[in-house]
């Protein structure tokens, strides 16, 4: 149960800055365009 709890957490950690970052990317491209 820990450690599924902790790999949970890295998961969440690592994906959600990534999911930002691909919505400002996003934003970005609808602006220049």
């Amino acid at each position: 149960m820990l450690m599924g709890a902790s790999i949970a957490s890295i998961v969440w950690i690592a994906f959600v800055p990534w999911a930002k970052l691909k919505r400002l990317k996003e934003i970005e491209r609808r602006e220049t365009e």
